[in-house]
């Protein structure tokens, strides 16, 4: 019998930092999400020159 080597992950390390990794990512797209829509809506004049100005139209 050959002695195996031991350098390198096994697919099941892999799969588990994948798993790990898009556990994270989905909790991270979730806050993100919620934290966008619950900002306070500004008028989209305020974009562009920072309400300073008043809009004329």
């Amino acid at each position: 019998m050959t002695k195996r080597s031991t350098k390198g992950f096994t697919l099941v390390e892999i799969i588990v930092v994948l798993a790990i990794a898009a556990i994270f990512t989905a909790v991270t797209i979730l806050s993100i999400t919620d934290f966008v829509d619950r900002r306070p809506e500004r008028p989209l004049h305020c974009l562009y020159s920072g309400c300073n100005q008043t809009l004329l139209w």
